[in-house]
C-alpha cells in the first residue's frame, strides 16, 4: 500500500504584497497571502509498472478553475476568501501535485503531462469540489475528484473511480486553511496514484519497449479527446 503524505512538512504559506487590479504598488496595495501546497507521497515497495502514463490537466467548472478560495455556506451560497489565493489555478495545482506524486512513489518512470508525450494510458480528471464549508461550528475543507483511466489509442476507459477527502481546519486565516487544503490533499492523491498503478484492466504487455514515448500524434490526441467528452 502506498504510504501516506506528509504534508505538514511541505506547507509554503508565502505573504507578498502584489497589485490589485494591474496599478503600480503603492500604500494602498493590500497584501496577499499567496498559498502554495507541496504535497510529498512517499515511496512505495509495491511492484513498479512498465507502462506509461499521460496526467490531463484536471477538468473544472469555471468557478473552480481559478486562483480563489472558495467558501460554501450551505445550503447554496459561494464566497471568496479576502485577501488570500492559490499561486496557480486550482486545476494546474492539482495536475502538479499528481505528477509530482507519482513521482514520488517511485512505481513509474515514464509519467508525464499530457501533450508533452504518447503514452499507453491517460489520466482523466474531474474536479468537481475544491472548496471550504461553513459547518456551524468551524470550517470543513472537502476536495472531490473523479478519474479515468484511459487507453490512449483507442479511448477505451479501463477504470473509472471517485474519490474524496474532508479535513476540518483549526481556524478560519488563511494559514489554518491552508494546513487543512494540504492534508486533505494529501489524502487524497495517496489513494488516487495507488488506484491509478494497481487498477484492474491493464494489459501488462503494454509495456515500454513497444510503446515508446515520442511526440504525440495530433489526430490520435483529438481521438482521444473525444472519447473522455
Amino acid at each position: 500500500m502506498t504510504a501516506p503524505a506528509h504534508p505538514e512538512r511541505w506547507l509554503a504559506v508565502v505573504l507578498l504584497s502584489i497589485l490589485l487590479g494591474g496599478c503600480l504598488l503603492s500604500e494602498k496595495s493590500q497584501p496577499i497571502t499567496v498559498i502554495a501546497p507541496r504535497i510529498q507521497i512517499a515511496p512505495s515497495d509495491r511492484p513498479a509498472v512498465t507502462w506509461s502514463l499521460a496526467i490531463e490537466r484536471p477538468r473544472a467548472d469555471a468557478l473552480v478553475d481559478s486562483t480563489r478560495i472558495l467558501v460554501r455556506v450551505p445550503p447554496s451560497e459561494i464566497r471568496v476568501m479576502p485577501g488570500a489565493g492559490w499561486i496557480e489555478p486550482v486545476p494546474d495545482l492539482l495536475q502538479s501535485a499528481l505528477l509530482q506524486g507519482f513521482e514520488d512513489v517511485g512505481r513509474i518512470a515514464a509519467v508525464g503531462r499530457a501533450g508533452s508525450q504518447r503514452s499507453r494510458y491517460r489520466l482523466y480528471t474531474e474536479l468537481r469540489r475544491f472548496e471550504a464549508v461553513e459547518t456551524g461550528p468551524g470550517l470543513d475543507v472537502e476536495i472531490e475528484l473523479h478519474a479515468k483511466l484511459i487507453l490512449g489509442r483507442s479511448g477505451e476507459i479501463i477504470h473509472a473511480r471517485g474519490f474524496r477527502s474532508t479535513v476540518a481546519a483549526a481556524g478560519d486565516d488563511p494559514p489554518a486553511l491552508a494546513a487543512a487544503f494540504q492534508k486533505a490533499l494529501g489524502d487524497l492523491l495517496g489513494p488516487v496514484i495507488e488506484w491509478t498503478l494497481d487498477a484492474p484492466g491493464i494489459d501488462p504487455s503494454h509495456d515500454l519497449d513497444r510503446h515508446r514515448m515520442t511526440e504525440p500524434d495530433p489526430a490520435e490526441a483529438a481521438n482521444e479527446d473525444s472519447h473522455t467528452k
